[in-house]
């Protein structure tokens, strides 16, 4: 299981082991959500030998019965699970072919690397002993705030942080709704193009959010972190 953290401004020193690229080395089979961009980190990891790795998709649409066909190809070798910008299985598809492996007796070997997710959480200053993971907020502008109330709500009545993340171009409504419809009250946190040159992580108030410049976060992805608890 290897985390690939692709962004173009990022380094490889910053979030890739060397231990990691040891391994990755030795691999002759990857299973990825996007070969190309799987086949541009090999390169810019110094281990791709050129039309010596096998790739297999693995994305949304994926079918379960492709997992099986996966592991009859792939054999006794052993093989890599390579996400996109993330951690495999942590909101990044590859938990039921995890779970077949699992079924199928398979050895796991999860490699240390980068999850947005985990960084921002490690960086709010928040309650990071109880917290929920809620993904995507929903698309429909009704839905998307009755949710954000929700979770704030949930937030303040159990003290928990609650964690969602947001695709690059919908960062900057994402934060002005927040800053609208949160508490003043309301700690909000923000991680967005972490290990980057535009990146910015920071944890404030909804009341001194609302000073900021909402374009700060414009065209990056970005993880949220709603706490309302008292502590």
């Amino acid at each position: 299981m290897i985390p690939a953290y692709l962004a173009p401004e990022s380094s490889l020193d910053l979030s890739i082991p060397n231990y990691n690229l040891e391994v990755v080395s030795k691999l002759k089979h990857f299973i990825v959500e996007n070969e190309k961009s799987a086949r541009a980190f090999l390169k810019a990891s110094g281990v791709l030998a050129p039309y010596n790795q096998k790739f297999y998709l693995l994305d949304k649409r994926t079918k379960k019965e492709e997992y099986e066909d996966f592991l009859v190809q792939i054999g006794d070798n052993d093989f890599g699970i390579m996400s996109e910008a993330g951690c495999p299985g942590i909101a990044d598809p590859g938990g039921p072919l995890i779970r077949l492996c699992h079924f199928k007796g398979i050895n796991v070997v999860p490699l240390v690397g980068p999850s947005s997710i985990v960084m921002a959480l490690m960086s709010s200053g928040f309650n990071g002993q109880v917290f929920s993971f809620s993904g995507y907020l929903p698309v429909a502008v009704p839905d998307r705030i009755r949710k954000i109330k929700e979770l704030e709500n949930v937030s303040f009545k159990f003290g928990n942080s609650q964690i969602f993340m947001e695709t690059p171009f919908r960062t900057e409504i994402m934060l002005r709704e927040l800053c609208k419809y949160l508490q003043s009250t309301t700690w909000l946190h923000v991680s967005a193009g972490i290990h980057t040159d535009r990146q910015l992580i920071k944890s404030a108030r909804v009341g001194v959010w609302k000073q900021f410049d909402v374009n700060l976060v414009k065209g990056l992805p970005a993880v949220f972190i709603i706490y309302a608890g008292k502590k």
